[in-house]
């Protein structure tokens, strides 16, 4: 699976320390649980152990991440041995 999450708090530093954790990887977990819980009983073990992340700092790197997003599975097919 890939993803763009975008990031954005009107909230201030304070609020942020006081509640639960507000981490990427805090999201990320929450979002595998959500999914293993719904989906794990069909199809068993579907998530890699650890996920990897690019920060994007401007427009370009936007476009070639929504680029790389949509065409990556295309890619895969023809990769099927």
């Amino acid at each position: 699976m890939h993803g763009i999450i975008e990031i954005v708090s009107t909230m201030t530093p304070r609020q942020i320390g006081a509640g639960t954790s507000k981490s990427l990887g805090s999201v990320i977990r929450r979002f595998k649980i959500g999914v293993t819980t719904q989906m794990q009983s069909q199809y068993g073990r579907i998530w890699h152990r650890n996920y990897y992340d690019r920060i994007i700092h401007d427009d370009a790197g936007l476009h070639a991440g929504k680029a790389y997003t949509l065409l990556n599975p295309i890619r895969w097919r023809g990769d099927e041995s």
